[in-house]
């Protein structure tokens, strides 16, 4: 009876843990429609390429502080994405989208080359 429990347990915690990666899964374009309205998915998109800009910006600004012989290029890199993530992860929070559709809505996008916001 505790084996067939433990089994049943197992079984229902798999399906569980692959409905869950499913409902995440990146690749399906009306996953995110469902989720994200498309106007909010825009907004997000101009707000990730300007936090993109900053972190860059952010970055720059580093490396002429301390000149191209004080820092790793390595590090410097490394430094951009942290700054980058942590920019992006501020733009979703704030309207309310997880960083995974953060991602998904920059490769959307990108890929359908929306326009840059008007100035």
């Amino acid at each position: 009876m505790i084996v067939s429990n433990l089994n049943s347990f197992s079984l229902l915690s798999a399906a569980m843990v692959v409905m869950v990666f499913s409902a995440c899964h990146q690749g399906d374009p009306h996953a995110l429609d469902n989720v994200v309205p498309e106007e909010r998915q825009i907004k997000v998109y101009h707000e990730l390429r300007a936090a993109t800009k900053k972190a860059g910006s952010a970055t720059l600004e580093v490396y002429q502080v301390q000149g191209r012989a004080g820092i790793d290029p390595a590090a410097l890199r490394a430094m951009q994405d942290s700054l980058r993530l942590a920019f992006w992860q501020e733009v979703c929070d704030t309207n309310g989208v997880a960083l995974a559709y953060g991602d998904s809505i920059w490769t959307k996008g990108v890929k359908e080359k929306w326009p840059l916001m008007p100035q």
